[in-house]
């Protein structure tokens, strides 16, 4: 799908400036060089089975109990913290030069925030930093003002 979302039509608000250029640049072919999450999934963790999407109520919780298994994932955890103030962390895996992670943790008003990024293998935790904020402040072009 090559159509412009309506977001990033005309004026762009600041909040979706990074998903209209990860948007632009991507176009169906996962070019990751900008910093927005490959994939993101808000969700209620009492309401899903976690296992069905790949989602975790918290991959910091999940590090304190690491996989040990050949080709298990590893834990790479930032100095940023999640709103729950645990260690934004991330479960990787392997690929090539580049590790796919992910994280879940608490995010807002009993829902968990969950979301997919690609990552030099030297770069998961700064990166995972800056994807974090993008995605935070994108979602939060869609929250009510008070």
């Amino acid at each position: 799908m090559n159509s412009q979302p309506a977001i990033c039509a005309g004026t762009v608000a600041d909040w979706a400036r990074t998903y209209c250029a990860a948007h632009g640049s991507a176009k169906g072919q996962h070019d990751d060089t900008v910093d927005f999450p490959l994939h993101i999934g808000i969700f209620a963790p009492d309401e899903f089975a976690l296992g069905e999407f790949g989602g975790s109520r918290s991959t910091y919780a999940d590090s304190r109990a690491p996989k040990n298994w050949p080709g298990a994932p590893v834990y790479v955890q930032s100095d940023a913290l999640t709103p729950d103030r645990q260690p934004l962390t991330f479960e990787c895996t392997e690929n090539g030069n580049d590790r796919w992670c992910t994280t879940s943790y608490p995010w807002k008003d009993g829902a968990n925030l969950n979301y997919t990024f690609r990552a030099s293998r030297d770069d998961v935790a700064e990166k995972g930093k800056r994807i974090d904020a993008e995605a935070r402040k994108f979602l939060s072009g869609f929250q009510p003002r008070p």
